[in-house]
């Protein structure tokens, strides 16, 4: 019997993490936590671009596996070779 997980559970777990970091890039939230100091803004503008092209990766990698076929693909694993002789006897 094989366990399967939705596709839609790392989807929305995804889409959550996204907007998590949004808000902490895009609405000020990163900077309302952490910057209490001059020049910490241009600080985390930096760390904002850095992070940006992970966020960028991240999408796209989430966006392939929704549209590669083989990823959808349901696969049967049949038991190792030697399962079928367990117990010895």
């Amino acid at each position: 019997m094989a366990m399967r997980i939705s596709p839609m559970i790392p989807t929305v777990a995804n889409l959550l993490l996204a907007a998590l970091w949004g808000f902490s890039v895009f609405a000020g939230w990163g900077l309302e936590a952490f910057c209490s100091e001059d020049g910490c803004a241009d600080r985390m503008d930096e760390v904002a671009r850095v992070s940006s092209l992970f966020a960028t990766v991240a999408a796209c990698c989430t966006a392939g596996a929704w549209i590669a076929p083989c990823a959808r693909a349901t696969r049967v694993v049949s038991p190792p070779s030697w399962s079928r002789r367990w117990p010895p006897g």
